[in-house]
């Protein structure tokens, strides 16, 4: 086939015309095909798009004068070929037009997304289904069946899982193309349980502007293929899906960049007292009670794609109960509120123990507070809690800033000054005293400043006797010189306590030491 070098080959057609020996009426959205003996004996009353069929080549300047568009086959079998493969091709783009109304009409009746799944399934004749972008399935076709073990239990447990989704590598296939473009997916025996058939798909991206909301997947075997008229069509479904998720989700989505946008305000330097922020975050439904808490947690980097953000989200909101929550720079932020007579913060630290147990996951705990006007310093707390919670604690995962004020104090201070200056030098002196005489007189008195009201929970953590604990504590006072007993003394300690685990003089964890 030589195609004429002036033809525009991004031309589209209406239909397609089989040119005999014979005047008829002529359109310039229609493509010809006709041999060239013939079509020079035609009296064209304008060019026309046309594909010759002509042993010998036309002259250039012949068709350059007759033709709008143009191209010549010298083999007969092939320009018969061809003229029947377009044939085929206009006729699949008449059924898919007339499929396309009929779907639109099913979105206008405000059909299911599952009587939806099932008509994009007997279109393309292979099952389809339809996830969320935390890929939990929305739909599935119900009249073309599953044909792989691994599929069919997807869609039993309503959702695809974390491990298949790594291994899918979304971001990685999106390279190259545009936000709605499909993308053809292969699943090999070996990333598929032993019982599992290999398959393939095409994923399409469903769009809300221009946010992906979801994809929806055309299902075959490794051995099938879809034509391409029908892949150019995938883009146009996904865009009558999203209408149809849009009419069901619009309260949902809007609840969601609602109260992201007020978030971002109350969190804003220049955010405006005046504002209205209790009556603005009630306004869907959200109840704000009395007592309120900022808690800042730590995207892990293992899971910062959509999937294992979503699903960590709806995690700890089952665990912040009553909450709302934004996701900004790599963290989650929650406010939570409770009724002023429920003691929150111990049920959120128990829940929070159970769940990272396996996790590893920061989580920073902001001190109570009652005016909504207080979201952005509490944010701050949360964070500074996280911050040097890593720093004096680091095999914990939940850090309350009221545990952490007094060591963040410390640790601003190291930035700005030479702090050892401000170490009991008493303290340093029983510190070499231990190492001279190998013995704990240094670790005993930071676990009494700890539980200095409870000797038995002291003696407990030291597995000693409650004897050797005051025959520790006077040997103390005997090298130092120190009655910790006084309250000023006392929290002078505290604080050189801090001072030598910031330089790392010692390396005992201290989340109970406030």
């Amino acid at each position: 086939m030589v195609i004429l070098q002036e033809t525009d080959s991004n031309q589209e057609y209406q239909s397609l015309v089989f040119l005999g020996e014979y005047e008829q009426k002529f359109c310039q959205s229609v493509l010809y095909f006709c041999p060239f003996t013939v079509f020079q004996h035609l009296k064209l009353p304008e060019k026309l798009s046309v594909i010759l069929y002509s042993e010998e080549a036309p002259s250039k300047e012949y068709l350059c004068g007759h033709t709008a568009n143009a191209a010549y086959f010298s083999d007969r079998a092939a320009f018969t070929g061809c003229y029947n493969q377009l044939c085929s091709d206009f006729q699949l783009i008449y059924r898919m037009d007339g499929c396309m109304q009929s779907l639109s009409a099913l979105i206008c009746a405000n059909a299911s997304l599952t009587e939806i799944a099932d008509k994009i399934a007997g279109i393309y004749s292979h099952p389809v289904n339809i996830v969320n972008n935390s890929f939990s399935i929305l739909a599935s076709s119900t009249a073309y069946p599953f044909f792989s073990a691994d599929l069919i239990s997807d869609n039993q447990r309503g959702y695809v899982p974390p491990d298949i989704i790594r291994l899918i590598d979304i971001p990685a296939l999106r390279i190259g193309k545009s936000s709605r473009e499909p993308m053809l997916i292969f699943h090999k025996k070996a990333q598929l349980p032993p019982e599992a058939e290999e398959f393939k798909h095409y994923c399409t991206p469903i769009l809300i502007s221009s946010v992906i909301v979801g994809y929806f997947s055309v299902y075959l075997r490794p051995e099938e293929y879809l034509p391409e008229t029908l892949i150019r069509y995938l883009p146009q479904i996904a865009n009558q899906i999203s209408l149809q998720m849009q009419k069901q989700d619009f309260y949902t989505i809007n609840k969601a960049n609602y109260y992201t946008n007020l978030f971002s305000n109350l969190l804003s330097e220049n955010c405006d007292p005046n504002g209205k922020w209790e009556e603005r975050i009630c306004a869907f439904g959200y109840q704000l009670k009395d007592i309120k808490y900022i808690l800042v947690a730590d995207i892990p980097k293992s899971i910062r794609d959509s999937y294992g953000i979503q699903e960590l989200s709806k995690a700890l909101q089952s665990i912040f109960e009553n909450s709302i929550f934004i996701i900004q720079n790599s963290q989650i932020i929650y406010l939570a509120s409770y009724d002023d007579c429920s003691n929150p913060l111990k049920t959120i630290l128990a829940k929070c123990a159970e769940f990272m147990d396996s996790m590893i996951l920061k989580v920073g705990i902001s001190s109570s507070f009652t005016s909504i006007d207080g979201v952005r310093e509490h944010t701050m707390q949360a964070r500074a809690a996280i911050e040097v919670g890593e720093i004096f604690d680091p095999q914990i995962n939940v850090y309350p800033y009221d545990r952490y004020r007094l060591k963040y104090m410390v640790y601003k201070l190291s930035s700005k000054f030479d702090i050892s200056m401000f170490c009991l030098p008493q303290l340093t002196t029983l510190l070499d005293y231990d190492k001279k005489h190998n013995s704990q007189l240094t670790y005993t008195l930071f676990i009494h400043l700890s539980n200095p009201h409870t000797p038995a929970s002291a003696c407990k953590r030291l597995h000693i006797h409650k004897n050797t604990l005051y025959f520790r504590l006077d040997k103390i006072k005997e090298i130092t010189g120190l009655d910790f007993d006084d309250p000023s003394i006392s929290a002078m300690l505290l604080v050189s306590f801090m001072i030598l685990r910031l330089r790392h003089a010692i390396n005992w964890s201290m989340p109970d030491l406030i």
